[in-house]
C-alpha cells in the first residue's frame, strides 16, 4: 500500500492510500494545527507520520492512526520538517532545530531516542534522510548553500559536499539502486 500526506494551506493534514485493486482512497483530513510538510516512512509494515505542530514541538501517528497524535518526548524546538527512514530495526528521524543545528533520534517501537546534534552542521532549510540496507544517509542545504551529505554506520561521518549542487531549498532523498535526490536551484 503507499501512502502520501500533505499539510494543506489550512494547517490540516491530508491523506490518502493507494493499491493497485482499489485505486486512491478518498482524501481524509487527519487533525489540524499543523505548521509545516509531513514526514512518512514504513516501519514494521506500518506507516508513521511524524509532523511539525503550531507550538513548534513534533508529534508522531503510526498504522495510519493520524487522530492518535503522540508529542514527542524529546521537547525539542523546531524551525522546519523533519525527515524519516527505516535503517534496520530503527527508525531513523532528523530535524532542524531553532538554533539552526541539526538533530537526530530514532525509535524501535517506544519513545524517541536521542542520537545528538550532528557536530559542526549548519543547516539552512530543512535535511533530507534515505536508507538503503544498512547504509542511512542525510543530506541538507548548509549556510553555505551547497548540499551536503554524511552517511551513518554507528556515527555520522564526516559530511563531504555534494559536487555541482546548490540548492536553494530543503533537499529530499530516496534510494533505488542507488541515491537520488531532488531540489530546487535557481
Amino acid at each position: 500500500m503507499l501512502h502520501y500526506a500533505v499539510t494543506g494551506k489550512n494547517g490540516s493534514l491530508w491523506t490518502r492510500t493507494y493499491t493497485p485493486a482499489t485505486g486512491w482512497t478518498p482524501a481524509k483530513v487527519g487533525g489540524g494545527g499543523w505548521k509545516c510538510a509531513p514526514a512518512l516512512a514504513t516501519y514494521k509494515d506500518q506507516p508513521w507520520l511524524v509532523i511539525h505542530g503550531l507550538d513548534e514541538h513534533l508529534f508522531h501517528a503510526k498504522n495510519g492512526a493520524w487522530t492518535s497524535w503522540q508529542k514527542d518526548n524529546l521537547g525539542w524546538r523546531l524551525s522546519t520538517h523533519a525527515a524519516l527512514a527505516t535503517r534496520g530495526d530503527r527508525i531513523w528521524r532528523v530535524v532542524t532545530g531553532m538554533d539552526n543545528r541539526l538533530y537526530t533520534s530514532f525509535n524501535g517501537g517506544g519513545t524517541w531516542a536521542d542520537q545528538g546534534v550532528v557536530p559542526g552542521w549548519r543547516p539552512s532549510h530543512a535535511p533530507a534522510l534515505a536508507a538503503n540496507g544498512s547504509t542511512l544517509t542525510i543530506l541538507m542545504r548548509g549556510t553555505d548553500g551547497t548540499l551536503w551529505a554524511s552517511d551513518y554506520d554507528g556515527s555520522w561521518q564526516t559530511a563531504h559536499t555534494v559536487t555541482a549542487a546548490a540548492p536553494t531549498g530543503a533537499p529530499t532523498a530516496a534510494y533505488y539502486n542507488k541515491l537520488y535526490s531532488i531540489y530546487l536551484t535557481t
